[in-house]
């Protein structure tokens, strides 16, 4: 995709703001009313014309490096984490791809953060990894609700709790389900006042860890009983995947969804103004969905193997 053309002063000044002054995409964006999304592109623009020059040191033939940059400069990204390919067991994946997410949570969170965990096996195998480090003044939220409560592991409350343990702070629990039947019904939990005062931190976080779902996975058993009795169609629809039941399509954009008004979760423009968001996810069938989410402008940290990140950068989809 080519970038737009803009004003080379426009793009000096993003750039250093972006690489000298370590503002993020949303801080820029607020200070120069300007989309998110726009920030992206203009600093691959940036790339492009040779206003931004950056110098990859190779490592005996170690292409990680090479891989990390090659996805920090394509979409705007402030790291990419790789993890090897030197294991064909998926247990022993996901087990060093939890490690490097801990490792990153554990420098990357600071005191008196507001910190929001997403559901799902890579968000809850990086908390497991957390080293116990204090993390004074903080809070962690849930920002979407129960979507298995079989697997209590896995229960978002139970990853809230786990991760306010290792780090030594405060913590709110989400007793709500993350989808209900009837609009009425959702509108009830959200006006409670022990639902909205936990929903009203997700537009303070200033860390958001999260995973990516491709709808294709298997689904959690409240929300597959949901689309049993209501059918969505999100092939219809140009759904690519999701974050926090957030759909979106190849593009990035948002998609509504009949679902919409039935859920209990953090909104997609929460997700885009947090000033950190880092996302855990990997595989062959998440590659589409990946590639989508960071065309949007969402993610500002990848976490994923280096087969994926091959993947997603020789991956034609646009």
């Amino acid at each position: 995709m080519r970038p737009l053309a803009y004003q080379k002063e426009l793009l000096t000044k993003i750039a250093k703001l972006y690489y000298y002054e370590g503002k993020t995409h949303q801080e820029i964006a607020d200070m120069l009313d300007i989309s998110r999304v726009s920030v992206t592109r203009m600093l691959q623009a940036a790339l492009v014309q040779g206003i931004v020059q950056i110098n990859i040191v190779e490592d005996d033939g170690e292409e990680r490096v090479s891989l990390e940059q090659r996805l920090t400069v394509k979409y705007g990204l402030r790291r990419a984490i790789l993890t090897k390919n030197d294991t064909t067991s998926t247990n022993m994946r996901n087990v060093a791809l939890a490690k490097a997410a801990a490792k990153y949570m554990n420098s990357a969170v600071q005191d008196g953060d507001v910190v929001g965990l997403g559901w799902g096996v890579s968000v809850t195998g990086a908390v497991e990894q957390l080293s116990a480090v204090k993390k004074k003044n903080s809070m962690i939220v849930p920002v979407i609700g129960g979507v298995n409560e079989k697997e209590t592991r896995y229960h978002v409350n139970e990853t809230v709790q786990l991760a306010a343990e290792k780090m030594g702070c405060q913590h709110y629990k989400l007793y709500a389900p993350a989808v209900v039947y009837k609009k009425e019904t959702r509108d009830v939990i959200m006006s409670d006042d022990a639902i909205s005062s936990v929903c009203g931190y997700w537009s303070k976080l200033d860390v958001l860890v999260m995973g990516i779902g491709t709808l294709k996975d298997k689904m959690p058993e409240t929300v597959s009983q949901y689309l049993e009795q209501n059918p969505i169609d999100f092939d219809k629809l140009n759904v690519h995947g999701e974050v926090c039941y957030n759909f979106f399509d190849s593009k990035g954009a948002r998609v509504s969804t009949p679902m919409d008004d039935y859920l209990i979760h953090i909104s997609l423009n929460e997700i885009q103004k947090c000033p950190l968001t880092i996302v855990v996810a990997w595989g062959d069938e998440k590659v589409k969905a990946i590639h989508a989410a960071l065309k949007s402008g969402m993610i500002d940290v990848l976490i994923t193997h280096e087969e994926t990140a091959s993947q997603i950068l020789a991956a034609d989809i646009d």
